[in-house]
């Protein structure tokens, strides 16, 4: 896997994880208030790095130990 498919698939993916999670836990807190989108992208701004960060790091060892869960050899 190419550097620069596998740092647009980890932008993608914690874009698209990030954005979902920090609506949801937006919405358990505070529910839908008048500032309500401002609060979430504030969030969301927030939790994005450490999203990306976090899949960038984790990415490969989740692979590695889902194939061997399954048996898939390479």
């Amino acid at each position: 896997m190419n550097l620069k498919f596998k740092l647009f698939n980890t932008a993608i993916m914690s874009f698209l994880l990030s954005m979902m999670m920090t609506f949801w836990v937006t919405w358990i807190n505070i529910g839908f208030v008048d500032d309500f989108v401002w609060r979430w992208l504030k969030a969301w701004g927030l939790a994005f790095p450490a999203a990306f960060i976090c899949v960038l790091i984790l990415a490969t060892p989740v692979m590695k130990f889902s194939k061997k869960v399954f048996g898939i050899k390479e």
